[in-house]
C-alpha cells in the first residue's frame, strides 16, 4: 500500500466532517433503499371513546414498475372495533397499481378503549414481501361526564 508524502498530504484538500456525514447518509440511504410503496396514512389525532374516527390512506407506487396483485393488511390495537372483524383486516381483492401512481382507501373505525390506540398499514405484493406501510396513533379519551348535581338545601 502506498501513502502519501507528508509535502503531498499538506497540500491535499481536506475532506470536512459534514461532507464526510453527508457521503454516509447518501451511502446509507442508497444501501437501504426506499420502499416500492410509499404509504401515507392521515387521521384524527384525538376522538372520544365511542366515536368513529376515519384515516385516509394514500398509496403511491414509487417503484418506476407497474405493480400487481398488492394487498392491503390493517393491524390495530384492540382499542379499535372494525366492523369486518378482529384484527387484522384485509381489504377484498388486490390492488394493481402503474409505475407512479397513487391509490386512496378509507378507513374506518369505532373506538372501544381510552388511551393510545393504533393501527399500522402493510402492502404485501403476491409472494408476501413487504412493500410499504405506516402507522397512524390516536389519544382516546373519555368523555366528560356532567358534574353531579348538588343536593338541594
Amino acid at each position: 500500500m502506498h501513502l502519501p508524502s507528508a509535502a503531498a498530504r499538506r497540500t491535499m484538500p481536506r475532506l470536512e466532517p459534514l461532507v464526510l456525514a453527508l457521503a454516509l447518509v447518501s451511502s446509507i440511504a442508497v444501501a437501504r433503499g426506499e420502499d416500492p410503496v410509499l404509504v401515507n396514512v392521515t387521521g384524527p389525532l384525538a376522538a372520544k371513546l365511542g366515536e368513529k374516527v376515519t384515516f385516509e390512506v394514500e398509496l403511491v407506487n414509487r417503484s418506476g414498475r407497474p405493480l400487481t396483485g398488492l394487498r392491503v393488511i390493517d393491524y390495530f390495537d384492540r382499542g379499535f372495533h372494525h366492523e369486518a372483524s378482529a384484527s387484522p383486516i384485509e381489504q377484498r381483492g388486490t390492488i394493481d397499481m402503474a409505475a407512479g401512481t397513487s391509490r386512496r382507501l378509507t378507513l374506518d373505525f369505532l373506538t372501544d378503549e381510552p388511551g393510545r390506540q393504533c393501527h399500522r398499514v402493510e402492502i404485501l405484493d403476491q409472494a408476501h414481501t413487504f412493500m410499504g406501510g405506516a402507522t397512524e396513533c390516536v389519544l382516546v379519551t373519555a368523555p366528560a361526564t356532567a358534574a353531579p348535581a348538588a343536593a338541594p338545601a
